[in-house]
Parts: structure tokens; sequence; C-alpha cells
């Protein structure tokens, strides 16, 4: 599973500690369960419209949403998501608890594993999706970063198995190389499709998706 590195006193040598981030980046995924998650989406998306429930949490379960930046659609559909599955959601926003100024990120982290089941994260700075998982001992959704956005993506390759099917394609991606557009191609690559971006190299990601390709032993995209 993800793991968070430091470095011990000792031998100066990587000293790996297991994280509880469910999803914080698209490679957290590997291609069968990727291609699992979308047939649960598709599979719930079927029986919300005949008017039945594909899954519930069985026990009271109640999620945090931390949300640095505002959000529209993330915040409404995750609420949304989260209430048809039986869960409570519990919204919080920087006004709210002042992550890193008046209380610790890890603090805040510890607190919140011992009131929620869950944490849903849309931050600034990737690194506090890190520290969250660490610290707070419940599962960590990436719900934005700088970094990547796969929650994004997913809904993104849903739609388009929607209505082009599971079939391998070539799609062409055009507009900023921000983290949509990293977590797209890692999840296009996943699932086995061929993706073309084309995007101005002022907005081009830090993180280079070829050398993702090459930890994945996928096709390059």
């Amino acid at each position: 599973g993800p793991h968070v590195c430091g470095r011990t006193r000792r031998a100066n040598r990587p000293s790996c500690k297991p994280l509880a981030l469910a999803m914080g980046f698209m490679t957290d995924l590997n291609p069968n369960q990727a291609r699992v998650v979308l047939d649960l989406a598709h599979g719930w998306k079927q029986s919300m419209r005949r008017g039945e429930a594909l899954f519930r949490f069985a026990r009271p379960t109640a999620f945090a949403l931390i949300f640095e930046k505002s959000s529209l659609r993330t915040r409404t559909t995750f609420e949304v998501g989260l209430y048809q599955m039986g869960a409570q959601s519990v919204y919080l926003t920087p006004q709210d608890i002042q992550m890193g100024q008046r209380e610790a990120v890890r603090d805040i982290a510890r607190n919140l594993g011992r009131w929620v089941q869950g944490v849903v994260a849309r931050v600034f700075h990737h690194s506090v999706l890190h520290e969250l998982a660490q610290f707070a001992g419940v599962p960590v959704v990436n719900a934005l970063s700088d970094y990547e956005h796969p929650c994004q993506a997913l809904a993104d390759w849903m739609t388009i198995e929607e209505r082009k099917g599971l079939r391998p394609l070539t799609v062409a991606w055009v507009g900023d190389g921000n983290n949509v557009c990293h977590s797209f191609v890692l999840l296009s690559a996943l699932l086995g499709h061929t993706v073309r971006v084309a995007t101005p190299l002022c907005t081009r990601c830090a993180c280079a998706p070829s050398s993702a390709r090459v930890e994945l032993g996928l096709p390059h995209a």
C-alpha cells in the first residue's frame, strides 16, 4: 500500500510507514483495481436510476470533508454520494479549522481519526494529504491537490466509457498540463488507452508522465 518515507537517524536510510491514504495518487490503483472502481461506478449509477441502492454502510459512518479550496462539483458529488450510501458528511472550510495555522495538520488528523471513519481532502499541497493519512488512521481520499485530481479523472473516463465502450482508445488532451491532466494520463495508461497531450509549456506538470509509465511497466501515452 502507500507509504510515507523518512530517514532513520542511525543508518540514514529510508524508513517507510504504512499510510491510510485510500487514493492519493492515481497509481495507488493497479489496472484491475481501476477497472473495479469504474465498474462499481457504472453499476451504482444504473441502480440509482432504478431507485435502488447498490451499497449502504452497515454501521453509522461519517466522513470529514476538508476543503482548502472551494468547489461546486467536488463538494456536491461527494456529499450526495455519501448521503446515498447512508453516511454523514461534515464539511470543514479553511475558516473552520485553519489547518497548519491555528492547529498543526497532524493534530487535526489525530482528532478527526477519533471522530470520523474517513477523510476527503481538497488541498493546495499534496504533502498535506500524506500528513493527514499518516496521523488520522482512517482512509484519506484525494479530492484535489497540486499534484493530482484522481477522482476527476475517474469521472472523466466513466463518461467516456458510457459513450465509447471499453475498447482501447487514442484520446487527445488539449489544454493545461495540470493536476487533472496528470491523473487523466495515468489512469488512461492503467486502462490500456493512449493519450496525446498538447499543452502550453508554461502549464506543463512538474512530473513527467513518461517516468510514471516506466514505473507502471505500461506503454507510453
